[in-house]
Parts: structure tokens; C-alpha cells; sequence
């Protein structure tokens, strides 16, 4: 009843890497007594049947030219399709995509001990810890852990696990307070320069902003203009040769913008009443200066 639950496992497939077929088949086989164990399945014949069918197709038809022993032998079963496998396992090529193994730029130290020790398993070392330290120093992306490796020639695998994670932790540790200094220096900069910023300076006599960039003051040409009311019918005339005639319904000064053209005007129009409103300021201006000169200079 308990296998009813339990999901059925991939077939398994002989030719898809030949390169790998014997390791591959040694993964496929710990993961199906797994499943025999989750399953409950105890019974010699039932075990043999399962590993037939959850094997594929492919592999049925193998084990078919084989000497299978006994019916409801499983484990002769077994020892059948790994001698079989067997043969295709290359130690050399094997030990060549050891030595090929490089961590990954995201990779945790922990991940890349498990890849080296899954594939160290079908090199043969007499030493398989002291070959995944190799492939660590050689291979993998901490430099603190490969200089602290060649400083002390007995620093253990274990150790070095340890300190991986510990490298790891510290810097992700480190990061999240230089972003949160970087944070508080880049709004300590924008206040500064916020306090530091001059305030706009405006012209006396025309209201624009001052220095005039290398240009006169718009007011200096009315100096000694004292005519105001030639100033406002300047500013008339200007409005009825700038404008469009007023139409119902206007929406600015009476006049309703139809396209690109009385755009423009009103904005000519503006230009020129500021203009004209600076004249008007700088003559004001000279009146009071004329008049404080006369009252100073009567007996």
C-alpha cells in the first residue's frame, strides 16, 4: 500500500552519455534501493520485477542477454547490470573532469564540496579528502582560503569548510553595511549641497536674473526715459501686432491658441512684456533717484 504513495522513478537511460554510463547507473541504482526501502518492498521477486520496470525498456532488453541466475534472485540481478555497466567506467576521463571542476561565481563553498566529492567517487583516490582541498585551492574563488591553505600545508578540509562559510557570512555581512554607509554619505551629500547652493540672485532694475551672462541689462537702454505712458502704449501696440484677434470662449488674455503659430506669438508676446515691464522699473527707479537728488539740493 505504501508504494501506491510514492512517485515512480525516471528510467534509466544506457546511451544518453556514454562517457558517464557506469556512474550515472551507480546514482540510478542508490536511488532505487531508496525507493525500495520508502516503498516497504521486502520480497526478493518483487524487488527484481521493480528494478526491471523502473529501469526502462532499454535496460529490460539488456538484461535479457544476460545471465540472470535465478528468477527471483534480485541481487544476482543487480550484480548482472553493474558488471555489465562496469566496463565503461574510464578512471582517466573520469579524474580529467575532477580536475576540471571550477566553482561557480555564485556557488557556496559547501556546494562545490558536494560536486567534487560526487564526482570524486568514481576517480579511485586514495585520498579523497586531500584531492577536494587540491581542487579547492587550485579551483575555487576565496583567496583568503588559498592562502591561508599554502601558509599552513596541515590546514584540513574541515577547517577549511568551516572558514568558508564564515568568509561567506562575514561578507555578505559586510556588504549590507557598506550599502547602508554609502546610503547615509550619498544623503549627507544631497543635504550639504542643498545647504551650500547660493540663492539665485535677480537684477534691480529689470527683475532677471543677475549677471545677464555677458549681456546688457534689458532695462539700461530706458535709462533716462521718464515717459511711462509711452511705455505702456508701446506694450499696446506690441500686443495687437503679436497677438491673434480675441475669439469667444478665450481661455489666456482673451486669446484661444489654434496651433503652433499663436504658440510661438504668445511667447514673443511674453518675452516682450517682460522686457517691457523692466523698462517700466528701471524709469521708476531714475524718477526716485531725480527726486531725492532735488530735494537734497534745495536751500
Amino acid at each position: 500500500m505504501a508504494a501506491q504513495n510514492i512517485q515512480p522513478m525516471p528510467a534509466f537511460e544506457p546511451r544518453s552519455d556514454p562517457t558517464s554510463t557506469s556512474a550515472r547507473w551507480t546514482r540510478w541504482l542508490e536511488r532505487f534501493n531508496t525507493y525500495l526501502l520508502a516503498a516497504d518492498i521486502k520480497d526478493d521477486a518483487r524487488k527484481r520485477a521493480l528494478l526491471l520496470y523502473q529501469a526502462g525498456p532499454e535496460v529490460h532488453k539488456i538484461f535479457k542477454t544476460l545471465e540472470e541466475g535465478e528468477t527471483k534472485d534480485f541481487k544476482s540481478a543487480v550484480k548482472a547490470l553493474t558488471e555489465y555497466f562496469e566496463p565503461e567506467k574510464n578512471v582517466i576521463y573520469r579524474t580529467y573532469v575532477f580536475r576540471q571542476a571550477m566553482q561557480g561565481k555564485e556557488e557556496s563553498i559547501d556546494e562545490f564540496h558536494t560536486c567534487l566529492r560526487g564526482l570524486a567517487k568514481y576517480c579511485e583516490f586514495t585520498n579523497i579528502d586531500f584531492e577536494i582541498k587540491m581542487q579547492i585551492v587550485t579551483n575555487g574563488t576565496s583567496s583568503r582560503l588559498r592562502k591561508k591553505a599554502l601558509q599552513d600545508p596541515k590546514y584540513s578540509l574541515a577547517n577549511m569548510l568551516i572558514d568558508g562559510r564564515k568568509y561567506k557570512t562575514s561578507s555578505a555581512q559586510a556588504v549590507g553595511i557598506e550599502e547602508q554607509f554609502k546610503t547615509r554619505e550619498n544623503i549627507n551629500a544631497t543635504n550639504a549641497m542643498a545647504m551650500t547652493t547660493p540663492t539665485e540672485k535677480k537684477c534691480y532694475y529689470c527683475g532677471f536674473k543677475y549677471p545677464h551672462d555677458n549681456q546688457p541689462c534689458p532695462a539700461k537702454s530706458v535709462e533716462h526715459e521718464e515717459n511711462l505712458s509711452q511705455v505702456r502704449e508701446t506694450l499696446r501696440n506690441y500686443k495687437r501686432k503679436v497677438l491673434p484677434p480675441q475669439t469667444k470662449g478665450a481661455n489666456h488674455d482673451g486669446m484661444r491658441i489654434n496651433n503652433e503659430n499663436n504658440k510661438q506669438r504668445l511667447l514673443e508676446y511674453h518675452k516682450a512684456n517682460q522686457i517691457l515691464k523692466a523698462r517700466k522699473k528701471r524709469i521708476m527707479f531714475t524718477q526716485y533717484r531725480k527726486k531725492r537728488r532735488r530735494k537734497h539740493t534745495r536751500p
